[in-house]
C-alpha cells in the first residue's frame, strides 16, 4: 500500500467505524444496545453504512441491519448539539431509500407506486457523544426542534444519546477509551504520546483489549491522523472566517454599500471551502464550516474546475 493510499485509509476509517466493521463486534454492540440475549449470527447482520454521505472526510456514521431492524448509530464526538437529530433524519431517509431500491428486483423505487403495501424494517436511532461535557444517557426528539406554537406536529422521531462509559459493553468500553484519550491529550506533551499512553492504559485495564491487541499500530495511525486533521481544520476555519469577515467589511467600507460587504464575506467563504477541499475535507464538513448547503458547495467546486 502506498503512503498516499495508507493516509486515505486512516483518515476515512475512524476508530469508531474500524472497531464496528467486524460483524462479531456488531453482535456484541446490538445485544448491549437492546439487552438482547437472543441468538444472532453474522448471517443476520448486514452493514448498510452510507459511504457517500461524506465523500472525502472521516466516516463516523454506522448503519447496520439485524433481521427486521435497522440501527443507525452516529458518533457526535467532541461537540454536543441537538441538531444531530436533523442530521440523523436525513441519514435515515437516505438509508430507507437505499433499502427499498435494493429490495426491488428492478433496483428502483417503482414499487412505491403499486397498490401492494411495502414494508420496512423497524427503526432504532442512536448517537454516541464522546466529548468532555458530563451527561447521562438521554433522549432527543425531532418535535423539540420544531417552532414552538399551539400546532401539533404529525410526525416525531426519537434519538437515544449514549454518553456513559463502562466496561460491561463494547460501546461502553469505546466511550471509556475516548474519555481516557481526552485526559491524556491534556496531560501529555504531544498527541503521539497521548495516544500511546491511552492504548497502554486501556490494555492494562481490559478496555477494548482484544481489539487493541491486534490493531494497536492501526489505532495509533487512525487517531493521530484524525486528531491532526481535526485540529488543522479548526485553526483554518477560525483564520479563514476572520479573513472573510475582515475582507467583507473592508470592501463594504470602500464601496459604501452593503452589497460590497456581503460579497467580500462570500468570497472569503469560497476561498475557505476551496482550501478545505484541497486539503481533503469532506463535503459535509465543508458545508458546516462555511454555512452553505452541500449542493452549494458542490456547485462552487464544479464551477471552478474541481472534480467532486
Amino acid at each position: 500500500m502506498s503512503p498516499k493510499n495508507k493516509m486515505n485509509y486512516t483518515i476515512r476509517d475512524s476508530l469508531f467505524i474500524d472497531l464496528f466493521s467486524d460483524k462479531n463486534r456488531l453482535i456484541e454492540l446490538y445485544k448491549s444496545l437492546f439487552d438482547d440475549e437472543s441468538q444472532i449470527s453474522t448471517d443476520d447482520i448486514e452493514i448498510i453504512t452510507l459511504q457517500n454521505i461524506i465523500t472525502r472526510g472521516v466516516y463516523n456514521d454506522l448503519g447496520f441491519r439485524v433481521k427486521d431492524e435497522i440501527i443507525i448509530l452516529i458518533e457526535a464526538q467532541t461537540i454536543y448539539t441537538e441538531n444531530i437529530v436533523i442530521r440523523i433524519l436525513f441519514y435515515l431517509a437516505d438509508t430507507l431509500r437505499n433499502y427499498l431500491i435494493e429490495q426491488n428486483p428492478n433496483k428502483s423505487l417503482s414499487e412505491l407506486y403499486h397498490t401492494k403495501k411495502k414494508t420496512i424494517p423497524k427503526i432504532k436511532l442512536f448517537t454516541v457523544y464522546t466529548g468532555d461535557k458530563v451527561m447521562q444517557d438521554h433522549e432527543l426528539y425531532l418535535s423539540d426542534m420544531m417552532v414552538e406554537n399551539d400546532i401539533i406536529s404529525d410526525i416525531d422521531m426519537k434519538v437515544r444519546v449514549l454518553c456513559t462509559g463502562n466496561k460491561k459493553s463494547i460501546l461502553g468500553q469505546y466511550i471509556l477509551f475516548t474519555q481516557i484519550l481526552s485526559r491524556q491529550r491534556k496531560e501529555s506533551p504531544d498527541l503521539e504520546t497521548a495516544v500511546k499512553r491511552t492504548i497502554e492504559i486501556c490494555m492494562n485495564d481490559e478496555i477494548l483489549k482484544e481489539y487493541l491487541d491486534y490493531r494497536k499500530t492501526e489505532v495509533q495511525e487512525m487517531i493521530t491522523a484524525f486528531m491532526t486533521q481535526e485540529e488543522a481544520f479548526e485553526i483554518a476555519l477560525r483564520d479563514e472566517r476572520l479573513d472573510g469577515i475582515r475582507e467583507g467589511r473592508q470592501e463594504g467600507r470602500q464601496e459604501g454599500r452593503q452589497e460590497g460587504r456581503q460579497e467580500g464575506i462570500k468570497e472569503g467563504k469560497i476561498d475557505t471551502l476551496i482550501n478545505f477541499f484541497k486539503n481533503g475535507a469532506g463535503l459535509d464538513l465543508i458545508s458546516k464550516a462555511v454555512d452553505m448547503s452541500m449542493d452549494e458547495v458542490k456547485s462552487i467546486l464544479i464551477g471552478r474546475g474541481f472534480e467532486v
